[in-house]
């Protein structure tokens, strides 16, 4: 079994990060996009989605919320929160349904990313949250070191054009993968752990998933 924290994202976290993400995109350099290649509702939901993580890291851990969705308007080299010494680049990702299993609680790293000279992280954090009808829900999923990703210790790396296994609510599908990327599951993080600030959440659980 493995333990994940959820909580319930308040309305004002979720109208932050939208009213966040509305002033970065009235800034954006759109001149960095051809004709052919516009921002698109899934680039909008995921640059939300990233900044609603880091909206609820910092309201979690007690520092200051970001002011600007960076996926937008610049590179940060990876560096969001320092928190306890550590450069802390907070991933984000979003589900459609509530996970039932931790290898439905996954995440995808580039190996641009993962290698990149200029990155200042020293650990990376991961989030999944899942927009149901009833509002967003937040899963703390844990952390691992830049050091144990970057010398492959955790995860599993699908180059281009390699096929790559995915789990749903529906068992197992494959997909191709368009870039090298590194896989990383729920089991191979460090469980993060409980604070007073992540149990004061809405609607804290302490949620057991089967491996």
């Amino acid at each position: 079994m493995y333990a994940i924290p959820r909580f319930e994202v308040t309305n004002e976290q979720v109208q932050y990060a939208k009213n966040a993400l509305q002033r970065s995109l009235d800034s954006f350099d759109y001149s960095q996009y051809s004709h052919t290649r516009k921002l698109s509702q899934d680039d909008l939901y995921r640059f939300f989605c990233g900044f609603l993580g880091e909206v609820l890291f910092a309201d979690v851990y007690r520092l200051p919320r970001p002011k600007e969705c960076y996926g937008l308007n610049g590179q940060d080299n990876g560096l969001d929160f320092v928190l306890g010494g550590e450069n802390c680049d907070v991933k984000t990702s979003f589900l459609r349904t509530f996970p039932t299993v931790a290898t439905q609680l996954s995440f995808i790293l580039s190996l641009y990313t993962i290698d990149k000279i200029s990155s200042l992280t020293t650990r990376y954090f991961f989030i999944k949250i899942v927009e149901t009808t009833k509002g967003y829900f937040a899963y703390f999923v844990g952390s691992a070191t830049k050091q144990q990703i970057k010398e492959r210790k955790i995860g599993n790396v699908y180059k281009k054009g390699e096929a790559m296994q995915t789990a749903s609510k529906n068992g197992l599908s494959e997909i191709v993968v368009k870039n090298d990327i590194m896989r990383i599951d729920a089991t191979q993080l460090i469980p993060t752990k409980i604070t007073s600030g992540l149990e004061k959440m809405p609607n804290f659980e302490l949620l057991k998933f089967q491996n």
